[in-house]
């Protein structure tokens, strides 16, 4: 499958601003190749390299060429909609009217969640990111590279739930 795992942190920023966020991306078949980016000005991220947004989407856009082999890559979060947005927000700061290599479809857990509980499964109730980590018995990410790897895990447990 062509499924990447992402986690973007936002630090506080609305959608729309890129300035201080995190991406990590891993891919749902192999998850020992992985990225982390840290977009922003120097000074944001404490002890921290950080990109402006042109090399940010360069740095993307090269891991899911090298990893995927050039085809559309389908992205898997809690709330996609939302690093979906921070992730068009980029793109266009980085002069491109979106990521190559990123799908416009998508996964949304949080949806999943919703679904599986609603035909009698039993994921956690509300569907909170929190609550799921717990439901399943995964660690509490630290950075967007910890959640991109959790996003994933839990994909993988739901995908386990509806078979």
């Amino acid at each position: 499958m062509n499924e990447v795992a992402i986690g973007v942190i936002k630090n506080g920023c609305p959608p729309g601003m890129t300035t201080g966020i995190s991406i990590g991306m891993v891919s749902i078949d192999s998850p020992e190749d992985s990225l982390l980016v840290h977009v922003g000005a120097k000074g944001v991220f404490e002890g921290v390299d950080t990109l402006p947004p042109v090399e940010a989407c360069n740095k993307i856009e090269e891991y899911l060429e090298r990893v995927f082999g050039g085809v559309d890559v389908i992205p898997v979060a809690h709330n996609v909609g939302l690093d979906m947005e921070f992730l068009r927000s980029l793109a266009k700061k980085g002069g491109r009217n979106q990521l190559r290599f990123l799908s416009k479809f998508s996964v949304d857990l949080h949806t999943l969640f919703y679904t599986i509980r609603t035909y009698g499964g039993c994921p956690p109730s509300s569907g909170s990111l929190t609550e799921a980590l717990e439901y399943y018995v995964i660690d509490m990410p630290e950075d967007a590279l910890s959640l991109s790897l959790a996003n994933r895990e839990l994909y993988l447990k739901v995908l386990e739930t509806v078979r």
